[in-house]
């Protein structure tokens, strides 16, 4: 590149207030090099090169499996650069769709802005530069995207697709950011105003694009080695004839977090029902938790704690070898449904939650455990402040509240119709 690509990033960086960061002043600096070095011109080198942006959750991700094959199949000789964050990374690090898999720190952006657009430059001057990018497409619907934009933009991809910030506008929502996102995105997208899976929606997407979808299933690349450890963690438990039930405690949000003592009365009905181990999975934040889960069991209950104590492929590995999954709604939910558990979900959300509008904010309606056999267990209503409100998931508090209301006996009666 004939531009001192590294001294324009620096320049960037030491003559930019961020705590007033300027969209216009973001585009106006780099648009001159972007023609200047030709990015908006037609790669000749024979080769697609394609970057996509995954820089959320960890569930978003496993619901994306089948987007990131599809463009894959569209693009059998393409180069594809996947960018996720680091909570993804371990996902997606034996993914065999993409050619390469970088990490970007998106937290930085709401807290440092110097220090994330300092790590995003290092990754244009090292990586995404060198790539010139023919597109780039961003899944993420529904929130305010100005992260995965300002990526897209500041990719040099040619052109940049994604769903726009203006999707919520069809119900009557006002428009965000309109102007900013004509100017860093080539091409927005407004998805169905139907009630649409988040899974099925990343694949919408690539058919607005032009793209074919010949299947709509999730992945998880885990292999011999992670379904090897898998089989030494759960030897304790892997009793000829017993039923073997995944328990999952954590949740991205403590409003989504069904309480312990309660998963407990659960356990303890279905240790009575059935002839059945217990397998607790989690991350060390969840050690506490399945430690006082324990405790409250009686003693007899065979129980195998795997919180903190296996990789995400791993965890994936150990849920394809379990029969069921209860828990909470959370990544590990929607790994369970991927590798094929029926799966009982315990939701902070009350039934018909939001009527018209539960395309927008149900979750239960959008994050449903995909293509599996499934029971979600919803309060009956809402608790104090949270009835009549209206905002995603149901429950305005951040820790256990409105789900405190759906009862043991229901979810497990849920564990006995899938079981049946």
């Amino acid at each position: 590149m004939a531009t001192d690509v590294k001294s324009l990033a620096e320049k960037y960086l030491n003559n930019t207030d961020f705590e007033q960061w300027d969209w216009q002043n973001f585009i106006s600096f780099f648009e001159q090099m972007f023609q200047q070095e030709g990015f908006r011109e037609e790669n000749n080198d024979g080769q697609q090169h394609i970057l996509l942006l995954r820089l959320d959750a960890m569930g978003d991700m496993v619901l994306s499996t089948g987007f990131v094959r599809e463009v894959r199949r569209n693009y059998p000789t393409a180069y594809i650069t996947l960018l996720v964050s680091p909570a993804i990374y371990p996902l997606v690090c034996d993914c065999p769709y993409v050619n390469r898999i970088l990490v970007l720190n998106v937290s930085l952006f709401y807290s440092e802005k110097k220090d994330f657009f300092s790590e995003l430059l290092q990754l244009c001057v090292e990586y995404l530069w060198q790539e010139r990018y023919d597109f780039s497409i961003c899944p993420q619907w529904g929130d305010d995207k100005t992260i995965p934009e300002a990526v897209a933009y500041l990719s040099g991809a040619r052109q940049r697709f994604g769903y726009s910030c203006n999707t919520l506008s069809a119900y009557g929502f006002p428009l965000l950011h309109d102007e900013m996102e004509k100017a860093l995105m080539t091409d927005v997208f407004i998805s169905p105003r139907d009630i649409i899976h988040e899974a099925e929606r990343t694949l919408y997407l690539l058919k607005a694009i032009g793209m074919k979808v010949e299947a709509d299933n999730m992945e998880l690349w885990y292999g011999k080695k992670e379904l090897t450890i898998a089989k030494k963690l759960l030897s304790s438990v892997a009793t000829a004839g017993r039923t073997l039930i995944a328990v999952g405690l954590g949740a991205g949000t403590g409003n989504r977090k069904y309480p312990v003592k309660q998963y407990a009365e659960v356990l303890k009905i279905l240790y009575r029902k059935y002839t059945c181990c217990f397998v607790v999975l989690g991350g060390k934040s969840e050690q506490e938790d399945a430690e006082m889960l324990r405790a409250l069991l009686p003693s007899k209950t065979i129980v195998c704690n795997l919180t903190g104590r296996t990789s995400i492929l791993e965890t994936a590995a150990v849920l394809s070898k379990t029969d069921i999954y209860v828990g909470n709604d959370t990544g590990v939910m929607h790994m369970a449904a991927a590798v094929g558990l029926p799966v009982v979900m315990v939701s902070r959300e009350e039934d018909d939650f939001c009527g018209n509008l539960a395309g927008v904010f149900s979750e239960n309606q959008r994050f449903a455990p995909w293509q599996a056999n499934h029971v979600i267990c919803c309060p009956d209503g809402r608790t104090g402040d949270c009835v009549g409100w209206m905002g995603y998931g149901g429950c305005k508090e951040q820790y256990s509240h409105c789900i405190c209301n759906v009862k043991p006996d229901e979810i497990v009666k849920g564990v006995e119709i899938l079981l049946q």
